[in-house]
């Protein structure tokens, strides 16, 4: 048996794609809009020098409807919104957000931006669950 068998591992796996280097968080705390049991991060490595790297964010929710009030909370604070931590607007390091809700049985939430600068960075926010519209 591997982690990819657990079918939220898997689901979020999955909603991540092809990266280069990913964490998944087993997080137990509720969250807005309701709990959110898993979520994991990643960075797709850019196709060309000239490009820069795209950070993927997918969270699991308990239905369809709590991923979809997550989804929305999500288009606003990647507009309007700031970082919980350190004040920054999400618009200063997110760029060209874009949320989906992927959906299946495991409630899957999916959000994209360009990276320009510090593309790891997206692993200090999954850590200090720092994510946009994540808030406690």
């Amino acid at each position: 048996m591997t982690l990819a068998d657990d079918p939220q591992i898997g689901a979020l796996a999955q909603c991540l794609g092809d990266v280069v280097a990913a964490s998944v968080i087993i997080d137990s705390l509720p969250v807005n809009p309701g709990p959110a049991v898993q979520f994991a991060v990643g960075v797709r490595r850019p196709k060309a020098a000239t490009e820069v790297a795209h950070a993927v964010i997918c969270t699991s929710w308990q239905g369809l409807d709590a991923a979809k009030r997550y989804a929305a909370l999500a288009r606003v604070a990647l507009k309007s919104g700031r970082s919980a931590r350190t004040q920054a607007p999400w618009t200063d390091f997110l760029k060209q957000p874009a949320v989906s809700v992927v959906g299946g049985s495991q409630g899957i939430v999916k959000l994209e931006a360009n990276t320009p600068t510090r593309a790891g960075q997206v692993f200090l926010m999954a850590q200090n669950r720092d994510l946009p519209a994540f808030s406690r």
